[in-house]
């Protein structure tokens, strides 16, 4: 589990991580029964330098390389994504999240407009791999009951 602010209970069982690396790791040659991808895990990593870079050079420049979707090789009885996006149409998000969907073979996509998340209060819409969509909006943790109620219910 990368940052997270609220206690989780001790029957749930968590790892920490802290970089892409540390979590590919984690998952790799594992099963699992319901994971919640809540965030996205960096798309980028810095490419590895042979030797020491100079610590009197002006500038540096860092390359990046680009890292696989961890979503699209968990091995899990049902996988849960989230999508958040900004300036986007309600009809866009549905459709970015179905192919999220297609791709990574996730079994419902969590999305939202950024600027639908205000202090305290959320708007999301559920969606499934045949297009069907259920809005859900309230205080983050009623959101959070009723995503985990349709997982229950989709286990």
């Amino acid at each position: 589990m990368g940052r997270c602010s609220v206690e989780l209970p001790e029957h749930i069982s968590t790892a920490r991580f802290s970089s892409f690396s540390d979590l590919a790791k984690m998952l790799k040659g594992r099963r699992f029964d319901i994971v919640f991808f809540p965030a996205a895990v960096s798309d980028y990593s810095p490419k590895k330098l042979p030797g020491k870079m100079p610590s009197d050079a002006r500038t540096v420049t860092i390359a990046l390389k680009r890292n696989p979707k961890l979503i699209d090789k968990i091995a899990a009885r049902l996988v849960v994504g989230f999508k958040a996006q900004a300036r986007k149409t309600a009809e866009d998000l549905v459709k970015e999240s179905i192919a999220l969907i297609k791709r990574s073979g996730c079994d419902l996509v969590v999305a939202n407009l950024v600027e639908d998340v205000k202090r305290g209060r959320t708007k999301v819409v559920l969606v499934e791999e045949d297009g069907s969509t259920e809005e859900l909006q309230g205080t983050k943790l009623q959101v959070a009951d009723r995503i985990i109620d349709k997982v229950v219910r989709m286990a």
